[in-house]
């Protein structure tokens, strides 16, 4: 865990750590130049797991990760921040899924994410093939949640990069996907607090900046080099900013086809994972402008990108009867 200026839910998260059922563990806990009580609350915990590592001058969320990884003892890394909470059996559902995969690298879980009052979820895919195609588009592993196994950051030296930002955690992931499964759990194991440090739209602005530096990476891994347009229009469609007129969806067919035709060749992924995310994202994408009635759904169903069976027919059902009310 690494902390900076977060003394208001600190409390809380740091006794879901102390509170997990699986309790053999060190807890590395890195306070990265905080002004707030943020160290005192550390102190204030009398449970020997707990080792407080206190840099002088703010390093950054992964120059802090680094060094405590560094200073780590376990085979197991574990995630947490220092706002949210994790369930009592989080460790031990993790431990027992890594333990019987061997070759797994990363272990995420779904989440609950808490916004004020508002509680909502998020479910990324759990199985390994899926996980990299999703990340060729966005973040597939929530960072608080992710178990690593710190053998496998050993024989590839990697580390978090400090070069991407806030988007260190993605970066991560997409760089051991290259040489390990990763894996998420289908059970929401942490509830993850949103906004909370107050600078949410320059967060943002930073965050997408980095994201797309991702994504244009492993575009560059299945041998396309964009126009500034046309990466535009991809990281419109990646962070679901779907625009309801036709010349959009039409470009977006034209790219997707093309990435599924360079992924042909190269196999960065999972032929058949690949196609079934692209075939997901392109229904939501034809989905949401149903605005346009029926060339909407013909589109769709029209197009290469559409795989038979893949989208429930009760979505279908509901997406044809939505051109039919916008004729």
């Amino acid at each position: 865990m690494s902390i900076h200026n977060e003394s208001q839910y600190l409390t809380r998260s740091i006794e879901s750590i102390l509170d997990q059922t699986y309790g053999n563990f060190e807890f590395i806990i890195v306070d990265d130049g905080s002004t707030d009580l943020s160290k005192n609350i550390v102190l204030s915990f009398k449970d020997k797991r707990i080792q407080l590592l206190i840099n002088k001058s703010r390093q950054g969320l992964s120059r802090s990760l680094n060094k405590a990884i560094d200073k780590s003892n376990g085979i197991y890394i574990a995630r947490m921040d220092g706002d949210d909470i994790s369930e009592p059996n989080r460790f031990e559902i993790q431990l027992e899924i890594m333990e019987r995969n061997l070759d797994v690298a990363v272990c995420g879980t779904w989440i609950r994410s808490l916004s004020g009052d508002i509680i909502s979820e998020w479910k990324p895919p759990i199985d390994s093939n899926r996980i990299k195609s999703y990340l060729v588009f966005e973040n597939a592993i929530s960072h608080p949640t992710a178990m690593i196994r710190k053998k496998c950051l050993a024989e590839k030296n990697i580390k978090y990069p400090v070069e991407f930002g806030y988007a260190q955690d993605y970066a991560l992931w997409v760089s051991l996907s290259k040489y390990y499964p990763l894996a998420n759990i289908d059970k929401k194991l942490l509830t993850y607090r949103l906004n909370t440090n107050g600078n949410t739209e320059k967060y943002n602005r930073f965050q997408r900046k980095y994201v797309n530096n991702i994504r244009l990476s492993q575009l560059e891994e299945l041998g396309i080099l964009p126009s500034n347009k046309e990466f535009s229009l991809f990281c419109d469609f990646c962070d679901w900013r779907f625009k309801s007129n036709k010349e959009f969806i039409v470009k977006i067919e034209k790219f997707l086809c093309r990435m599924i035709d360079k992924n042909n060749r190269v196999e960065y992924c999972n032929k058949a994972s690949f196609c079934e995310e692209i075939s997901d994202r392109w229904f939501e994408l034809c989905h949401s402008s149903s605005i346009n009635g029926l060339w909407s759904y013909n589109t769709y169903s029209n197009s290469m990108l559409q795989i038979d069976n893949q989208i429930s027919s009760v979505k279908k059902l509901k997406f044809i009867a939505k051109c039919f009310l916008n004729r």
